[in-house]
C-alpha cells in the first residue's frame, strides 16, 4: 500500500476524474473479486508513480 501525502489527497469528485482519466489512457485495469471492484494500475505506470513520489518530484 501507498501512503500518499496530505498534499496529495483529492476530493470524491477530483478522485473520480483521475480514475477515468487513466482508464481512457489505458493506464488502469478494472479487477472484480469476491463481488469487490478494484482498480490496478499498469506495472510502468505504477513504478514510475511510485519513484516520483518517494523521489518527491510529485
Amino acid at each position: 500500500m501507498l501512503n500518499i501525502p496530505p498534499e496529495l489527497e483529492l476530493s470524491n469528485h477530483d478522485f473520480l476524474t483521475v480514475i477515468q482519466s487513466l482508464n481512457r489512457r489505458c493506464l488502469l485495469e478494472k479487477v472484480t473479486q469476491n463481488g469487490a471492484i478494484f482498480f490496478k494500475l499498469n506495472s510502468i505506470f505504477n513504478f514510475t508513480a511510485k519513484k516520483n513520489i518517494k523521489d518527491g518530484v510529485i
